[in-house]
């Protein structure tokens, strides 16, 4: 009889791994699967709790990026079907419409005790409301991962940038998350999917040195997310994991869909 193993080897030689859930795929020696992840806006609130119940119904546990760290350095272990589920453009600037449907959003996680991702674009430019970054910080406190979107959402393989560029946007906007919610940052989750060569498959350099300035563990991008990152990474390293992006519409079926066969 022909082992797990056995099986997923076979399955990647012939190139069939994405016809199986990556969950079910058995890790190299040594190494961690990316989970499934799949990106939201603050447009989806409204087939979040649908798509919640239908994921704990499959046997899926939400984590967040977090988790998966101390997954990696066998801090702990992930639950059998972990998936990641973040949530772009948080702002607590003054006035902003949609922060009450990230907060609903943020309500629907935690009564399915499902852990998320909020990616914050701290917009330094523009007026804060204090009471939002207080709410923000009681969400890091109920288990919540923040991450940063950059401070302006910006495209960050802009040819003209600075080195200075990339501290304000990176450095400096996961310091203001962590020093007005009193949680430190681990991820950077890149605008545009940017930040990221697919070609070659590298981390563009000043991005990577702006997120080893931050202490910054994790850049998440849109594509080649798929595969496994080794547990003797080193502490300081910065990983590349993508997550994906099945459009502005789409429904339950599609976020399942891309979690199913991730």
């Amino acid at each position: 009889m022909i082992s797990r193993r056995q099986f997923t080897q076979t399955l990647l030689a012939f190139g069939l791994s994405s016809l199986m859930p990556r969950h079910l795929l058995a890790s190299a020696e040594n190494a961690i699967t990316v989970p499934p992840s799949v990106m939201l806006h603050s447009r989806h609130w409204r087939i979040l709790p649908d798509l919640l119940v239908r994921l704990r119904d499959l046997g899926y546990s939400g984590v967040t990026y977090r988790d998966w760290e101390q997954a990696i350095i066998g801090h702990t272990t992930l639950p059998e079907q972990p998936v990641i589920l973040s949530v772009d453009d948080v702002t607590a600037v003054q006035g902003s419409p949609a922060f009450a449907y990230f907060e609903r959003m943020k309500d629907n996680f935690l009564e399915a005790g499902f852990g998320a991702v909020f990616g914050v674009i701290t917009r330094p430019d523009l007026p804060q409301d204090t009471e939002r970054w207080g709410r923000l910080s009681a969400w890091a406190g109920e288990g919540i991962e923040l991450a940063t979107h950059t401070a302006h959402h910006s495209n960050l393989d802009n040819p003209s940038w600075l080195v200075e560029d990339y501290e304000s946007e990176i450095v400096e906007s996961a310091a203001v998350i962590a020093e007005r919610t009193g949680q430190p940052v681990r991820t950077l989750i890149t605008p545009y999917g940017s930040g990221y060569d697919i070609e070659h498959r590298s981390i563009n350099p000043q991005v990577l040195s702006a997120c080893r300035q931050a202490n910054l563990r994790f850049l998440v991008g849109i594509s080649t997310g798929q595969r496994h990152v080794h547990q003797d990474n080193e502490a300081g390293d910065v990983l590349y994991v993508g997550r994906a992006n099945p459009g502005d519409e789409y429904t339950v079926n599609d976020a399942l869909y891309y979690v199913q066969y991730w």
